[in-house]
């Protein structure tokens, strides 16, 4: 009895130390990628001519990204369709969809419908609002869950 008791603490004991070499090879593994990840450089800005300042004076142009079929995109879009247009900024509603462009008829926003530049620009999210300063470089990308989002990134962000 004494000899199986033995044998299973060696066996426990190797265990141990087999675990202990897989763990370090692990910590190795994570400790290169954290290091490879270190020397990725961010994603460039992107640019884009079609949110640049027109002629007058420059301003940062606000881009909300929209689905037609979403609603909680259309709820942001009538909360932008009442900002106050007095505001020092352009505001751009982007879809892929014609019909987006009703959710903020007789305000103030423009509307594109363009699914290629939505293509380019690579949103995997909507209602996404987008910031591009004057020269039509793209500032930030914030997804907006509720009107006091809209709202907040767009009081936040004027100055």
């Amino acid at each position: 009895m004494q000899t199986a008791i033995n044998s299973l603490v060696v066996f426990c004991l190797l265990g141990m130390v087999v675990l202990t070499v897989v763990l370090a090879a692990l910590l190795r593994d994570v400790r290169a990628l954290q290091s490879a990840m270190a020397d990725v450089a961010p994603a460039p800005r992107r640019q884009v001519a079609a949110f640049a300042s027109t002629g007058g004076q420059p301003a940062d142009t606000y881009v909300l990204v929209v689905s037609a079929h979403c609603k909680a995109c259309e709820g942001r879009a009538r909360a932008l369709a009442g900002v106050d247009a007095a505001a020092a900024r352009r505001t751009v509603l982007l879809s892929a969809d014609a019909t987006a462009s009703a959710w903020v008829a007789g305000s103030p926003v423009e509307t594109v419908i363009d699914p290629f530049l939505l293509g380019e620009l690579g949103v995997d999210v909507t209602p996404l609002l987008l910031r591009y300063d004057a020269d039509g470089n793209e500032q930030f990308r914030r997804p907006v869950g509720s009107d006091d989002d809209l709202h907040r990134l767009l009081a936040t962000s004027a100055g």
